[in-house]
């Protein structure tokens, strides 16, 4: 699992990915088989609403869509040092 710290920081590089491709949360959401909730939430770094709940971890199949859909490896995304999400 990871850390809330490693969790924003994979939320920040999604965010920065999806705003230089001047895509919104919605049309993301679509790409990649989500809910606008639900990037909103990774782009957080959390796993629901409340601003103390747990850090976000991801499955791998959404990391993959998310890394298809700018292009990249899912290893561009993960944080430095970071531990692979749950599968």
């Amino acid at each position: 699992m990871w850390s809330r710290l490693e969790a924003q920081q994979f939320g920040a590089r999604v965010r920065q990915l999806r705003t230089q491709s001047d895509l919104t949360q919605e049309q993301l959401a679509q790409l990649v088989g989500l809910t606008q909730n639900h990037v909103q939430l990774l782009e957080a770094g959390r796993n629901s609403s409340k601003a103390d709940g747990p850090a976000s971890n991801p499955r791998m199949t959404t990391v993959y869509r998310i890394a298809d859909a700018f292009g990249l490896t899912p290893h561009d995304l993960l944080p430095a040092g970071s531990a692979t999400p749950e599968e």
